[in-house]
């Protein structure tokens, strides 16, 4: 047979003698119906005419890309020494491939969420998993009203479709109130970042705080640090201050990495 270009799927078919049908069959691994003498003939043609699978026309014939997009709370955040998320991204590359997933970072500053909305839905994956993302955030909801395949890493919402991969943040501040108790401290202080959007890890341990210091009759002071340093040059030199003035607290839980690298 002459080259004529991109060797297609109905090549194959016509060497092997067989439908296109049966050749997808055989080529997608959907072959538990068809004779093991015609996969094998079916194989051997596309082993000889050199055929290399195209991933849209695949994905159009099993119905899965078997890439996996992801959607950081900002394209920025890797830039970030030490950065959470960067963490987060090493174990989703470490169990990706051994699923025979590909992945997507969608990277890009988008004009709105609906652009990226649009570009997530648009088949170029399977499914997505939206990392640290505000808790009213309408990207998320959106594509959950929408029944998208959908993880929320490191957040949650109160959508009934929600499936959230987190941390247990009431039981790290309630662990962390009881090892200062223990040391001897008994006003302690929390830093939480002021965002506008109410974030739900920030909601879970600022909750959990002011809970277990009530229970363990333990004075409590909640400082809300103005956004404008969080991630700022002058972060550090805020939070040293502040923490000055507060001289009746003897120890502080600071409610996130950001805030805590201030610090160091």
């Amino acid at each position: 047979m002459a080259n004529k270009g991109r060797i297609t799927l109905r090549d194959v078919a016509a060497d092997a003698g067989v439908s296109v049908t049966t050749a997808s069959f055989v080529l997608n691994d959907q072959d538990y119906a068809i004779a093991e003498r015609t996969q094998i003939r079916v194989r051997e043609a596309a082993a000889r005419l050199g055929y290399r699978p195209h991933s849209n026309a695949r994905a159009l014939a099993t119905g899965r890309t078997q890439r996996l997009g992801i959607v950081l709370s900002s394209p920025d955040v890797l830039v970030s020494p030490g950065a959470y998320h960067a963490k987060v991204l090493f174990g989703i590359m470490a169990a990706a491939p051994k699923l025979n997933y590909n992945l997507i970072l969608h990277s890009a500053s988008y004009p709105d969420w609906r652009c990226l909305y649009g570009d997530i839905t648009s088949g170029v994956a399977d499914g997505v998993m939206l990392i640290g993302r505000d808790y009213h955030d309408e990207l998320t909801d959106a594509l959950l009203d929408n029944h998208f395949p959908t993880v929320c890493v490191s957040y949650n919402t109160h959508h009934p479709a929600c499936v959230s991969v987190d941390c247990d943040n009431a039981a790290g501040i309630s662990t962390a109130v009881d090892y200062l108790q223990g040391l001897g401290h008994d006003s302690l202080g929390f830093l939480v970042d002021d965002y506008h959007g109410v974030r739900s890890w920030d909601e879970e341990r600022l909750t959990a705080f002011q809970v277990c210091t009530a229970r363990e009759g333990l004075a409590g002071t909640i400082h809300k640090v103005p956004v404008e340093y969080c991630g700022g040059s002058a972060d550090s030199e805020f939070l040293r201050n502040l923490l000055k003035i507060n001289r009746q607290e003897t120890a502080y839980i600071v409610g996130s990495e950001v805030l805590a690298r201030q610090l160091e």
